[in-house]
């Protein structure tokens, strides 16, 4: 079985945070990620691009405009 684990951060929060307040986020996260590399229960990962480039499509009535 496998299962897939999505990290969603809100950008303001984010961009909010002090330098030190992010680096300690992100270094729990690369923490938490070699523990996965290193149990052989990670298969990979990516990041996605910031809410500002992107597009959203609604579908409404089965079918999208």
């Amino acid at each position: 079985m496998k299962y897939l684990c999505l990290v969603y951060y809100e950008e303001k929060t984010i961009d909010a945070m002090t330098k030190d307040e992010w680096e300690a986020l992100n270094g729990e996260c690369v923490a938490s990620v070699a523990r996965l590399q290193q149990s052989g229960h990670f298969l990979g990962g990516n990041a996605l691009q910031s809410v500002h480039t992107a597009t959203t499509v609604r579908v409404r009535y089965g079918r999208h405009p």
